[in-house]
């Protein structure tokens, strides 16, 4: 769909085609977005559509605002529930039939989603979940896959530990031995090398 060519301004059958065709794709989104980079299929063609201002164009217009809706519109379902939830008159006994696929389709999003901030509402969303509903044990084997990959994805970004920093491990434990006054700071740099050192530093 990137090498789509923009469209021409006479409404033709190729237009009306076209104009199906965005109509599925927005109502197929869900299922596409495995096949679909949505990020390149709007920085190419869809952009080149929106591009073009001719007023027969507002059909294919009105389809591009379609599939972009269709995408905004599951974040931001993410943090209208993130606020429902919070909220003091949320009911979990009403919530608990949604819950099974609210879960599936927060793993699903944050692996669909390619911005850092929109992973961050996804995972923000499963916190808040995890930490109001009280039923969780039933997802306790899907939340414990859906973490471990998230973990190895994040460690295969992560910075690679210097042998050098772990060279400089001896001189924190002597200075921590004369003065406290640096406690907090060292307590940090101790959590920072267990992290990115595992079981090297270990």
């Amino acid at each position: 769909m990137n090498a789509c060519p923009t469209s021409v301004p006479e409404i033709t059958p190729r237009l009306l085609l076209k104009d199906a065709a965005y109509g599925a794709a927005a109502y197929g989104y869900y299922e596409l977005s495995n096949y679909l980079s949505f990020k390149d299929w709007f920085n190419g063609a869809l952009s080149l559509e929106l591009s073009n201002d001719h007023p027969n164009m507002c059909i294919i217009h009105r389809k591009v605002a379609l599939i972009l809706g269709q995408w905004v519109s599951e974040l931001a379902a993410c943090r209208s529930l993130c606020l429902h939830i919070e909220d003091a008159n949320f009911s979990e006994q009403e919530f608990l039939d949604l819950l099974p696929i609210c879960f599936d389709s927060c793993f699903k999003l944050v692996e669909e989603v390619q911005e850092f901030d929109s992973k961050v509402q996804v995972l923000n969303l499963i916190s808040v979940l995890i930490g109001h509903v009280h039923e969780i044990i039933p997802f306790a084997n899907k939340l414990v896959q859906f973490f471990q990959k998230l973990w190895e994805a994040t460690l295969s970004h992560a910075p690679a530990t210097e042998p050098r920093l772990l060279a400089y491990f001896p001189c924190l434990v002597e200075i921590m031995e004369r003065s406290f006054d640096h406690l907090q700071v060292a307590v940090n740099i101790f959590e920072d090398y267990t992290v990115l050192g595992g079981i090297e530093f270990l």
